[in-house]
């Protein structure tokens, strides 16, 4: 152990004084940090580094935890709207709990009084307060693995757990709290990366606990499913482990055509008519962007279902969710949708290609125009 760290010489008013003084450092660190991952989000520097998301970056680049990375990205996203949360930290008025909290419900109109509200305040005493300003009913959901104990205990386990909720697994709003968000929040948080929203705590080797929140619809969809089904295949994991087959046949089956998908979508479902599309790799003359879909299973299969965007060092983006096919030569350039011409790509690197491509102004315009337009228009120019 470095003798840096031994600090049994020190009396006990100078161990107090130096306390003091490493943490009112570290407010200012902490402050600094989330001005430059603030800074880093806003031009999305993680996509040159081959990350898909500023979540992603945190975890792999900076070897922080998922519980660190989501408080600092909501911080410091929060920051660059309200640059007095910074300050706040520094005097070590605010915790990055504290502003974790804050960040869904700040606006212009109520900055100053959510602020004080959460001064000097402790995580349990900032929920308090805002659920009296902001009463909800609804619960965030949440995926929790058990540990692997004697039922009893697991039972003991999941009644704590339920008596005291784990911080939200979402950086992003979800529907029914952008119902009631102002726009500017919901613009600001919306972009928050995916990958935190899951979260899988342990609660039995093999066994989850699944909760959300379901409006009237789905309560009904889900009890005319137990009035249809035999009585022993009538509980909820069985309704919805069948549905999820359902489901992933039909999106498998129309995203690369594949044998599984069709047969469970055919097991599953009534028949459905496909339109008549060409397996010819080579694409007609009226310049089609339907890729076939024997190309996407090619793809697909040789890019191993991830992300192939790679920075300099031969990192490679490891995303594996939301892919897009991305045109090495641009459609818009006479780019053909063949598999020699095609590979896998995340959102975040599909558009970061486009930008390099096209350029960020000709993208924003491409964010909001037709996009036959806007490829018409830089076919032209090419």
């Amino acid at each position: 152990m470095d003798s840096s760290y031994n600090l049994s010489h020190l009396n006990n008013e100078t161990v107090l004084r130096q306390l003091t003084h490493s943490i009112g450092h570290d407010r200012q660190q902490e402050a600094k940090i989330l001005a430059l991952i603030g800074e880093v989000d806003s031009r999305k520097l993680y996509a040159d580094a081959a990350y898909s998301s500023m979540f992603a970056y945190c975890l792999a680049e900076l070897r922080l935890s998922e519980a660190e990375a989501f408080r600092r990205i909501t911080a410091a996203r929060a920051a660059r709207r309200f640059p007095i949360l910074l300050q706040k930290i520094v005097a070590g008025e605010l915790h990055l709990c504290a502003i974790k909290l804050l960040a869904p419900r700040l606006t212009d109109s109520n900055c100053a009084q959510l602020v004080a509200l959460a001064t000097h305040a402790s995580k349990k005493t900032v929920e308090r307060r805002l659920a009296a300003l902001f009463p909800q009913q609804l619960v965030e959901d949440s995926v929790r693995k058990l540990p692997a104990r004697r039922e009893s205990m697991a039972g003991s386990l999941t009644s704590r757990l339920d008596a005291k909720p784990e911080a939200h697994n979402s950086l992003q709003l979800t529907e029914r709290q952008a119902s009631t968000a102002s726009p500017a929040v919901v613009a600001d948080t919306r972009t928050i990366p995916d990958q935190a929203r899951d979260t899988v705590a342990p609660l039995a080797t093999d066994r989850f606990k699944i909760q959300f929140t379901a409006n009237e619809a789905l309560r009904n969809k889900i009890e005319r499913a137990k009035e249809l089904l035999p009585v022993g295949a009538s509980d909820l994991a069985a309704i919805f482990d069948r549905a999820l087959d359902a489901l992933i046949g039909e999106l498998e089956r129309k995203r690369f055509g594949s044998e599984r998908g069709a047969k469970v979508a055919k097991k599953q479902s009534a028949p459905v008519l496909e339109p008549v599309t060409s397996n010819n790799s080579t694409p007609s003359r009226d310049r089609s962007r339907t890729i076939p879909r024997s190309v996407r299973r090619e793809v697909d299969r040789r890019d191993g279902g991830q992300c192939t965007f790679a920075r300099a060092d031969g990192l490679r983006c490891s995303e594996r969710r939301a892919l897009e096919m991305h045109h090495v030569q641009p459609f818009a350039r006479g780019g053909q949708n063949t598999v020699d011409n095609l590979t896998l790509r995340c959102k975040t690197h599909n558009l970061y290609a486009a930008e390099l491509d096209f350029g960020s102004r000709m993208m924003q315009r491409f964010r909001s125009r037709e996009p036959a337009t806007v490829y018409d228009t830089a076919a032209r120019r090419a």
